[in-house]
């Protein structure tokens, strides 16, 4: 079959752009086990770094090549991430009763009966159910804006930065004589805070903390992004943060960047190549092939080898690139970043 017979550049993007989104529907639907996820992602490993040949080894963590461009990798689908993130989208959807639901109006009368999902710990339900609800932690990543009060629950939403405050301070409903399931409206009045028993040293402690009321608005859920909106892209953030940006993504995007040289270069800077002086267990010397001198590594194939750097002593590439930075790798990359090469 053609496909075995890709290139590394040919088959990172064939898993990038077909082999890792088949999985999307079923990651919509199900939170896929981890020992399903390893067998899948042990296939597309074999077939990027192995082909048809059944040799060779990983040049790259796996991690890494799920990283996106701007973070040292390829932007390949890490199916872990992106199953949390489309299953936290169904979370999101019974925070905010989404009644279009079929499943979520189920799920509201029937798994949470009308109870908030912040403190619910009912032990039935599927092992699908159990593992969403393992996903609450996300509440780091929520925002609950006070309007009217009509909306959010008093004692069991997490409109207050203690979170549920049934949970960081049980007697709450005695001590005030609003009961369990009272609504956030009970402690306002005319758009103001109105609490009783401000003696109580808990009580104290809660009013000190209140959020701002936006007075003649709804009660409004907001996702803790620069957008505010809500999206998989965001999620995804929230599970796996970014890292440091590099400058030499550049080098790697563009419609006129040719895959192949894409994908030697990506391995180039990371030093992942395979140059003579990682060739030790094969061949006893690493010298230049070409003047049987110094040591050749990543760099030195590139920019620090005397014989190599006569054969393009000539032309603008030599110009722009070789003589300037001729010993100084990192610094031939931020250049050409600068070049916009």
């Amino acid at each position: 079959m053609g496909y075995l017979n890709l290139t590394f550049a040919g088959r990172a993007q064939l898993i990038k752009s077909v082999l890792s989104t088949l999985h999307s529907y079923w990651a919509s639907v199900f939170i896929l086990s981890k020992g399903i996820i390893n067998i899948i992602e042990t296939k597309l490993r074999k077939f990027l770094w192995q082909g048809s040949t059944g040799r060779g080894y990983a040049k790259v963590a796996w991690d890494q090549l799920c990283r996106p461009k701007e973070e040292r990798g390829l932007g390949v689908h890490n199916i872990l991430v992106i199953n949390k993130a489309l299953m936290l989208k169904h979370l999101w959807k019974i925070i905010h009763n989404d009644r279009h639901s079929i499943w979520v109006d189920w799920i509201l009368h029937h798994r949470l009966c009308n109870n908030s999902l912040w403190t619910f710990n009912g032990s039935t339900g599927s092992w699908g159910w159990k593992k969403i609800k393992k996903l609450r932690p996300v509440q780091r990543g929520i925002i609950y804006q006070v309007g009217t009060g009509t909306t959010f629950k008093l004692w069991q939403d997490i409109w207050h930065q203690q979170g549920p405050l049934s949970i960081s301070y049980p007697r709450g409903p005695e001590v005030t004589g609003w009961p369990l399931n009272s609504l956030l409206s009970k402690a306002l009045q005319r758009g103001h805070w109105n609490w009783p028993n401000r003696t109580d040293p808990y009580i104290s402690e809660i009013v000190s903390q209140l959020p701002p009321v936006h007075q003649n608005s709804p009660d409004t859920i907001i996702w803790r992004h620069a957008s505010g909106q809500f999206s998989i892209k965001s999620v995804t953030e929230l599970i796996q943060p970014p890292t440091d940006r590099v400058v030499w993504h550049g080098l790697l995007q563009g419609r006129y960047k040719i895959p192949r040289h894409n994908f030697i270069l990506w391995l180039a800077i990371l030093e992942k190549l395979s140059t003579l002086d990682k060739h030790w267990i094969s061949r006893g010397d690493n010298g230049c092939v070409l003047c049987d001198g110094q040591s050749v590594s990543t760099g030195l194939s590139r920019v620090g080898n005397n014989a190599s750097n006569g054969l393009v002593k000539d032309g603008d590439l030599n110009t722009r690139l070789m003589q300037p930075l001729v010993h100084f790798w990192q610094r031939w990359l931020q250049q050409a970043q600068q070049l916009n090469l």
